[in-house]
């Protein structure tokens, strides 16, 4: 904020200094709109970017530069569609440019696309742009966005659980700690903390959520420290440490609501919701729940909408309201068809759904399925929940049998606690 204010003074020292270039002051302008961006200041980083664009309209080539940073600060404020026009817009600016400057700036643009698709959860697009930009990266040895293509191609191919995230998952980091860029090193090292976790990891995923909140700190980024507060906060809330998880939850949702930032916003109200839930507050949950599903359809983040919709039919399960449930996760397993990391906890939803009607036989099926959609794709901690369900609903000597893997799963994952889901014939606690 500070440099920001010295910034501001430089621009209207300059409106009284005979001589000034344009580019000297577009280039003050973009460098104030910079430290705004990074301090959560987006309506003020915006105008300081209008500015360097007026001052800079004859330049394609700076023009789709300043395009580009006004197109992260809608993605920034939940404005995808609008974020994708600006990107659109600069790429059209440059289309008959030519040379490597205008090229880098080209692939850049090609980055930050894939990074808003996979935003709004369009994976299968993300890796288009993204595979398009490493080419062009490649062929120019342009050492930055090769680094910055290979990180999202391994966060797209993370989430849909594909093989061929571990061919990018090493290739970034030793680029960007080349290169001296903390945020892109902070971006690397939180998807491979997110792989880290789904791998069942954890304690090597917590150490790089931790590394990667240090070097955003270092470079200023407060805003986006937050999500490895979040992405800590979910593995206590993974392992039972409820209280912890809760507090964690909250700091990310104080940080993403000063800073005006709604898709974290709606991402912490998400899972403050699962953590009431988990703690047998249902109602309060699902309060939370349903408005984080609506904060996350207004800004069209498609994956976390059905992320929450999974949530949500968690909730009516820990509630024993199996009816509802049923039916929301029927139609949520349409809606999540091919996407491991939904389908697998939706099926196990589904087979304790189906116990609590005392549906015994197809409850188990729903479990096995759950559990061989779950090993393959590497989801550890979904393995372990869904031995444990198998062993509640199949009993006796067998179920025992299942409960014990499922407390070897555990102890690895230092899990001290699951939610506690009720059972055939139990009031509901809605």
């Amino acid at each position: 904020i500070t440099a920001a204010e010295f910034y501001g003074r430089a621009l209207v020292a300059a409106r009284t200094l005979p001589g000034m270039k344009k580019g000297e002051i577009a280039a003050v302008a973009q460098a104030r709109g910079d430290v705004q961006s990074v301090a959560g200041l987006f309506d003020e980083a915006a105008a300081s970017l209008a500015v360097a664009r007026k001052h800079m309209k004859d330049d394609p080539v700076e023009t789709a530069r300043l395009m580009r940073k006004q197109g992260l600060l809608d993605e920034r404020r939940g404005r995808f569609s609008g974020a994708l026009r600006w990107l659109t817009r600069a790429l059209r600016r440059i289309e008959d440019e030519s040379g490597d400057e205008a090229e880098r700036i080209r692939i850049d643009l090609e980055i930050t696309y894939a990074g808003i698709r996979e935003r709004q959860g369009r994976h299968r697009d993300c890796i288009t742009w993204g595979l398009r930009a490493a080419r062009r990266a490649e062929q120019i040895d342009y050492r930055q966005g090769m680094a910055h293509a290979y990180y999202l191609l391994n966060l797209a191919f993370t989430r849909l659980r594909d093989p061929r995230r571990e061919k990018y998952r090493a290739l970034a980091l030793p680029i960007l700690e080349e290169t001296g860029d903390l945020v892109g090193q902070a971006n690397v090292l939180n998807n491979l903390g997110i792989d880290a976790y789904y791998e069942g990891k954890w304690d090597e995923a917590l150490d790089l959520y931790r590394r990667s909140r240090d070097a955003r700190l270092r470079a200023g980024d407060v805003v986006d420290a937050a999500t490895q507060d979040n992405n800590i906060a979910e593995i206590f809330s993974d392992q039972g440490r409820l209280e912890k998880a809760e507090q964690l939850f909250r700091n990310a949702l104080r940080v993403w609501t000063g800073a005006r930032f709604p898709i974290g916003v709606a991402l912490a109200r998400s899972n403050l919701g699962r953590v009431a839930s988990r703690a047998g507050w249902i109602a309060e949950g699902r309060d939370l729940l349903e408005q984080a599903r609506n904060e996350f359809a207004d800004i069209g983040a498609v994956d976390f909408v059905q992320e929450t919709e999974v949530r949500l039919a968690e909730n009516r399960v820990l509630a024993g309201d199996h009816v509802i449930a049923i039916g929301m996760i029927d139609k949520a397993l349409v809606d999540a068809a091919g996407t491991a990391i939904l389908e697998v906890p939706l099926l196990r939803l589904h087979g304790y759904a189906l116990w609590q009607t005392g549906r015994s036989d197809e409850a188990r099926k729903a479990l096995e399925d759950s559990l061989a959609a779950a090993r393959p794709a590497g989801l550890v901690y979904d393995e372990g929940l869904g031995l444990e369900a198998l062993g509640r609903v199949v009993g006796g000597s067998e179920g025992a049998g299942f409960r014990e893997e499922a407390a070897t799963v555990f102890a690895a994952l230092g899990v001290v606690g699951t939610p506690a889901v009720p059972g055939p014939g139990d009031t509901d606690r809605v």
